[in-house]
């Protein structure tokens, strides 16, 4: 018995001086565990469980924490490669930067002209400034990006629509050296391939990564974007409708917006912006996927890493 009370005792100053001692640890590994905050789950190391799965097809591909500002997968996000209607997300910056969401605007011919995605606008109407922008962003309707562009360019002191629409890719352009996006250069608002032979604008997701940041100070454009159709009225009560280019938007949890791309040159494109489960705003992109795969990369990708 005496034997037995001193192991006891011993066994209880080990646990004791164990507590004591385990106690920095315990603190030092708290970063390792899952923690449950009134309904919210944070793991703080969650970064490292993405991966990039094996069937992806898209030239380039990139997962990004937009809280954080960090680059989680990645694949190819250096190599140039035409953007197609992703264009349209710096036509969208530039018109809430210099223009009055309620400004009116009246639709030229020349805007009006049909060339790919249109809403079918007509020369000599009026619309809102925020009702273009849901047209384009929701069905990448070019005649809208192209008024849109042309009521920028107006602003600017532009006396023709060519001209407009010239100091409007020039503000394109500067803007793109203002966020750093050095690999990126525009021709036009659409994205539309001027030539059968050679795309109009280029980038990289690199570059987009900039974009997307600088477009997130304006949640009204992910708004826009994220509607699957856009029904619009214009003060010459014509209706214009257009659904979503981006037809899985209703499969990804906490949707919060995007782009899609499109053109022969560019292939398909793809920007996703959502909420992840844990909490983190995330943004997928896939540039330059060949036809009809760049919705199948994306849900495998989120599938693979159990975001779906």
């Amino acid at each position: 018995m005496k034997l037995f009370g001193l192991l006891t005792l011993l066994v209880s100053a080990i646990i004791g001086f164990g507590q004591v001692v385990n106690k920095d640890r315990l603190n030092a590994s708290i970063a390792t565990i899952p923690l449950i905050k009134t309904n919210t789950i944070e793991l703080v190391d969650q970064k490292n469980a993405y991966s990039m799965p094996s069937e992806v097809q898209a030239e380039s591909l990139l997962l990004y924490d937009i809280a954080e500002d960090e680059i989680l997968v990645q694949k190819n996000t250096n190599t140039f490669v035409p953007i197609a209607s992703l264009s349209k997300l710096t036509t969208a910056l530039l018109a809430v930067e210099y223009l009055p969401l309620d400004s009116v605007t009246t639709i030229s011919s020349e805007a009006a002209e049909r060339d790919g995605s249109s809403a079918y606008l007509i020369a000599g109407e009026r619309l809102y400034i925020k009702d273009l922008l849901a047209l384009m962003l929701v069905g990448s309707a070019n005649d809208a990006a192209k008024a849109i562009a042309d009521a920028v360019g107006e602003h600017l002191g532009g006396n023709t629509f060519e001209k407009r629409q010239r100091l409007f890719v020039t503000l394109m352009n500067d803007k793109s050296a203002e966020l750093g996006m050095r690999h990126t250069f525009y021709q036009n608002p659409t994205g539309l391939d001027v030539k059968a032979y050679a795309p109009s604008n280029y980038s990289t997701a690199s570059d987009l990564v900039l974009l997307i940041k600088e477009i997130s100070k304006y949640p009204l454009l992910w708004e826009l974007s994220r509607n699957n159709e856009a029904t619009v009225i214009s003060l010459d009560h014509i209706e214009h409708k257009i659904s979503n280019t981006n037809i899985i938007s209703s499969d990804i949890p906490h949707y919060v917006g995007g782009k899609t791309g499109t053109t022969d040159l560019a292939g398909e494109s793809l920007i996703l912006l959502f909420e992840h489960p844990f909490g983190h705003p995330l943004a997928l992109m896939l540039l330059h996927a060949p036809a009809h795969t760049r919705f199948e990369d994306a849900l495998n990708f989120l599938q693979h890493n159990n975001i779906l």
